[in-house]
Formats: C-alpha cells, structure tokens, sequence
C-alpha cells in the first residue's frame, strides 16, 4: 500500500514508518512534516517525494473542481485563512494577501494528493499548518481514509482517529493488539486526577508562567528601551529576512518582537477594561476559552474553530436569565505566547456589547466559577472534565478526546444539557469512565516534542518505545477498510 505521510518530530514516528514498510509492505510516497526527520526519511525511503516548500502547480483540474464545489469549501477556505494566524508571526497580511495565500497551497494541496495516488493519508496528529489541513481536506472530500492520532492530554496516551463518512471517529485497539505500556498510561492518569484533587495547577501552566517572568528582567527591560528608538516602519518595511545579514537582520527582528510585546500588552489593558465583576448571584453559563492559535480549536474545533461565534451563539441559545460568563485563558495575554496572533482588542469591544454577557476578570479563580455555574462550555478544553467532576454538567463542541465522558453534552443536545443544569445529579463514574477509555482505545507515547516536557519522568521509555502495536492497529485498520489492494 501506499500512504502520503504527515508526521511530527518525534523519533516513534519514523520508527513507525519502518515497521510499517518491514512488516506490512506500506510504503510513503509523500512526506511531510518536522524538519527534525527529513534526513531519516530521505535515507530510507528512496522514491519517495520529501516536501521543501518548492511551489507546484496544480496537475488536475478536475480535483480542484471537485473540491471548490464542495458543500464544505467555504468552511474549509475560512478556518484555513484564520489558521493562516500561525504563520504570519507579525500580524502583517491583510485579507488579500491571506487569500492568496490559501488559494496557493489549495493548489498544492491538490497537485499533492493528485501525483501521490495513494491508498490512505497518515498524520501523527491532527493538521493545524495550514498545507497538512488542506491536504488532509482534499482527502476527505475524496473520501480518501485519512487517519491520524490525538493526544489524551491528561496522560502521554495517544488515540487512532479516523475520518469516515465525513466525521471524526475514534477507532478503539482491535482485536488481537495489546498495549504492553498500558499501565504507565493509566498511572499517570490517576496522578493527574489527584493533582486536581489537590487544586494543582497544570504542568503547561507553570512552564508558561515561569517563561513569562524573564520578559520582566532588567536587562530584557534596558534592552527593550533601546530598541523602541528604531522606527517601527522601517523594522515593518524590511522584514524580511533576506533584506539583511547577520546583526542587522536579528535587529529588525528583534524590533518586531518588540512591536509584538506591546500588542500583547494593549491586548492585556483591552481585556481589563471590558471585563466587569458583577455577576452577583445570577444563574450563569461559564465558558472558558482556548488560547489561539492552537490546534485545541483548528482543526479540532470542528465547526465551532471560530470562538466569537461560539460566544454568540451560546447567548443566543440560552434563556434570558442566564447569563454567559467568558474569561480569558491567561497564556492568551503571556508576552512569550504572543496571543496578539490569535486575538485582538475588538474581539473582547464585540463582546462586552452582548446583553447578557459578561467578560470575567483574570483573577477570578476557574475552579470557583465551575463549582458556582449551572455548566460549563467548552470547544475541546478539560474544564468540562473539572465540572463532570465537580457535579455540573459540561457542554462538549469540537472533537475532544473524552468524548463521551458522563455528564457531557453536544451542542445538539443543548435542551437536554439545560436540563441537567437545572436539575444537577453529580456524575460520580466520570472518573472511572476515563479509565475505561484508556484501558480501550490508547496506546502509550506523545504526538509530538513539545508534549514529552510534561513526562520527564519518562523520557527514556517514551525515547525507545516499541511502534509495533501501532503499526498492526494502522495496518489492521485500512486492511478492513478495503485499501489493500
């Protein structure tokens, strides 16, 4: 079989590139993915088509039809211009440059899925730059089976995702295929439950917050003075890289970074002055929001990627005498997490204009606006596992992995989510639910780098971990979907 490959930087996945390859006679014929595995893969897997960014030009017209005429193709071309957030590091392009930008890579993304002929796409996580997501669209609208893994974020636990008549769907271990780790997935999810049973905070929180503090040394400070003396147009005109060599160039970056440190701040200064402390004793709705950009809402949002409309449509659902409390997530408004990519002041003006919506201070603690809400909302966030565990009932709208968990709901289903609301019962099996769910669908190990900082513990077993049962999942799974020819 043949198979166009999406990958991350982790080793595990090239590793599984082999096994499939020595045990299964899957061969890529297109790769793409974390520079960190280019020269792995170009060793080993001669003939086969390595991505470097080199422009192509569309080879069929007739795919490209077949996907602009879509019933999707507004959607799909709308995430994948907000998704366009990642790589314009400065907030520089307009509508049209972003525009050209997606209708390029549309290009590619069809020449690619065109030339390739493959028999399935394979994707270590799920797409969030912007040619992984339109190459994995084009696929689904050709009803190509598009497979890829997502993270159970509470465990370094990964869980096969398939795309089958349109939707998303977990596909649980099959027959015969065991999990020798399993226990070391379970175990840290324990761990992880009783940390919050103990109200502590969340590992990524933490590494965020101790970055954060360096952007308010001294010397960051000194060095942020004389930088402000360089005019702002002339870093805007020549920022790109080939303008300049060397020092020069790092300048008029820097300069930019700069530019992108006051944003932050005046996003930081937006938020607080719309942001009111009266919810007083009212019966309110909380939703948290994700940090953007951030594959927690593109792609794995699904239809609810865009979060203004969540917000809007959340109020326009609810009745008038409940409220909807919004607060940002606190990364949102990190200098070292440049949230001015993934919002703007006007996001919070349009918001705080709501009748019946209110944006809550930063400092009000979440566990407390859990505990005194009706429910909670959220496109993919844990916080619905905080109030399942907390008694209240959690509205689910993207693809989360704890899908399914008691206690949540769709957006489909908001009457009966009100319901529970209003006539809470607790959700005691919750907890033993994600158990379950481990215990059936994971295999153990992180999609990609950034996700091992958070089990150093077990560095050495997630370095050298077997991609054999992975590999008999992926080849079980296309096999009995009528890929093998």
């Amino acid at each position: 079989m043949r198979y166009i490959y999406i990958s991350a930087g982790r080793r595990f996945w090239f590793d599984l590139a082999l096994e499939l390859k020595g045990a299964y006679g899957c061969f890529p014929v297109f790769w793409y993915g974390d520079e960190r595995l280019s020269s792995f893969f170009s060793k080993e897997f001669e003939g086969c088509h390595f991505y470097e960014g080199q422009s192509r030009v569309c080879s069929s017209v007739t795919l490209l039809g077949v996907v602009l005429n879509s019933p999707d193709f507004f959607w799909i071309k709308d995430e994948a211009i907000k998704m366009i957030d990642r790589v314009d590091s400065h907030d520089l392009w307009g509508r049209k440059v972003r525009e050209g930008v997606f209708y390029n890579k549309l290009l590619e993304a069809c020449s690619i899925v065109e030339e390739a002929r493959a028999d399935f796409l394979l994707m270590s996580e799920s797409p969030h730059d912007l040619l992984s997501y339109l190459i994995w669209r084009v696929c689904r609208v050709l009803g190509l089976p598009s497979l890829h893994f997502e993270a159970v974020s509470i465990s370094p636990a990964i869980v096969m995702v398939a795309a089958e008549s349109g939707e998303l769907k977990k596909v649980p271990r099959l027959d015969g295929i065991l999990e020798p780790e399993l226990d070391l997935v379970l175990g840290e999810a324990k761990r992880y439950l009783d940390r919050y049973d103990r109200g502590g905070v969340p590992g990524y929180m933490q590494l965020q917050e101790d970055k954060e503090s360096i952007h308010f040394s001294l010397l960051r400070r000194i060095r942020d003075f004389f930088l402000g003396f360089i005019p702002l147009s002339y870093a805007i005109f020549y920022k790109k890289p080939s303008v300049f060599r060397g020092w020069l160039n790092g300048l008029v970056v820097r300069r930019l970074k700069l530019w992108g440190r006051v944003k932050t701040l005046d996003l930081r200064r937006s938020y607080s002055e719309s942001a009111r402390e009266g919810i007083g004793e009212r019966e309110f709705l909380y939703f948290p929001l994700h940090y953007e950009p951030e594959r927690t809402t593109s792609p794995d949002g699904d239809i609810y990627y865009d979060q203004i409309r969540v917000a809007l449509e959340l109020r326009a659902r609810l009745p008038k005498e409940i409220i909807l409390v919004v607060k940002e997530h606190p990364s949102q408004l990190f200098i070292n997490m440049r949230g001015y990519k993934g919002r703007d002041r006007s996001f919070y003006e349009v918001l705080s204009r709501v009748e019946g919506l209110v944006l809550a201070p930063l400092d009000f603690s979440s566990k407390e606006l859990i505990t005194k809400s009706i429910g909670v909302a959220t496109v993919t966030g844990t916080a619905a596992l905080e109030a399942v565990f907390s008694g209240r009932p959690a509205l689910v709208l993207g693809n989360a992995w704890f899908l399914g968990v008691p206690g949540a709901y769709r957006m489909s289903d908001f009457s009966d989510f009100l319901a529970a609301a209003r006539n809470p019962k607790g959700f005691a099996v919750a907890r033993q639910w994600i158990m379950d769910y481990l215990s059936k669908y994971s295999f153990f190990g992180c999609v990609n780098p950034s996700n091992e900082k958070y089990y150093s513990s077990l560095s050495e077993k997630l370095r050298v971990h077997d991609a054999s049962p992975v590999a008999a999942q992926i080849n079980r799974y296309v096999s009995q979907s009528g890929c093998r020819s």
